[in-house]
């Protein structure tokens, strides 16, 4: 594969990860394969081990401020009502609001930084994906690795797409 085939998918590789949006885990399955299948393609390699560390490490953030949004929303709003009014249809009790504010409060809070990570993800992803289509590497902020293309650790993507 030349290296403008290997500039080429590994635009479309960026792209993939916009998948998530109709199939949730194609970002990540999508960018696994072609790192584990691009054996001499360092280019394509190095960007796929990128995409999928970027993706995994979303899918953690998001796990873990939806779970912790969880209990404060459900306890902010189980404020406001028990479980018997609810089922009866009762009206609710805005009398303990006080009680409530807080935890409502701190669980949209989370809620929003969890929208804010998903709006900037996506942004990201476009970025990466113009990076790689100009043949320059793009690595996404606050990514863990977990999976390293120990071929192209240390490679250039400049350098090798001028040779």
């Amino acid at each position: 594969m030349k290296n403008s085939n290997q500039i080429i998918a590994a635009f479309f590789t960026h792209v993939s990860a916009l998948v998530q949006y109709a199939f949730p885990f194609f970002s990540i399955i999508v960018p696994l394969v072609i790192w584990s299948t691009a054996d001499n393609k360092l280019i394509l390699k190095r960007h796929a081990a990128e995409v999928f560390n970027f993706q995994l490490s979303i899918l953690i953030y998001t796990i873990i401020l939806g779970a912790l949004s969880i209990p404060f929303l459900i306890y902010g709003f189980g404020s406001f009502f028990t479980w018997e009014e609810f089922i009866s249809g009762a009206d609710l009790n805005f009398s303990n609001y006080s009680q409530a504010i807080g935890p409502l409060s701190f669980g949209l809070i989370i809620i929003t930084l969890l929208l804010l990570v998903k709006t900037v993800e996506f942004f990201l992803i476009i970025y990466g994906a113009i990076s790689a289509a100009r043949g320059e590497f793009f690595r996404y902020p606050l990514c863990i690795k977990f999976i390293k293309s120990t071929e192209a650790v240390n490679l250039d993507v400049e350098d090798v797409c001028t040779h």
